[in-house]
């Protein structure tokens, strides 16, 4: 709630100040994010973290990084799942700066961050790894959990599905 958002902001600020405005400072200038924004989702991350005490978390995209990195949680115990690179992107790196978000020095300066790495297909593995430096000790790929040996893409049969779902 709202409520616990800035009970437990108030409390981030007033025990820690240095430290908070060392975060702030971090996420605005090295991950280039809105730093208030993110400092109030680092405080709902911690609570949660603390209630739940997670074996793993799965993060799904580059946009956690600078929250795990201030968390005081494991990055060893955090699985990245990218579903696209956006950093070259010009079409996210327009979007976002209208978020206030530096989508290229986000990904430059999250990567030595990640440690396990979840892709969709190799080629964005080869592209993690050699133009992002991606360096995960452990990475996978999972193809959005279908199985492409099998699976032959149609597109006729997409439009009579999408067609009878009233989606196209």
């Amino acid at each position: 709630s709202k409520l616990r958002i800035l009970f437990l902001l108030f409390n981030l600020l007033i025990f820690s100040p240095a430290s908070t405005f060392k975060i702030y400072v971090d996420f605005k200038k090295n991950f280039g994010v809105p730093a208030l924004k993110f400092i109030m989702h680092l405080v709902m991350l911690k609570y949660y973290i603390k209630k739940i005490r997670p074996n793993i978390i799965n993060a799904h995209g580059i946009m956690f990084a600078p929250l795990i990195k201030h968390s005081g949680y494991n990055y060893k115990n955090i699985f990245y799942t990218f579903h696209g690179l956006m950093y070259d992107d010009i079409n996210s790196i327009k979007a976002n700066k209208k978020r206030r978000i530096d989508v290229k020095k986000l990904y430059n300066n999250s990567t030595e961050l990640i440690k396990r790495a979840i892709y969709l297909t190799n080629e964005m593995r080869i592209k993690a790894e050699n133009k992002l430096k991606i360096n995960a000790f452990s990475s996978s790929i999972i193809s959005n959990g279908v199985n492409i040996e099998k699976f032959k893409f149609c597109n006729l049969s997409r439009h009579e599905i999408r067609n009878m779902q009233l989606l196209a």
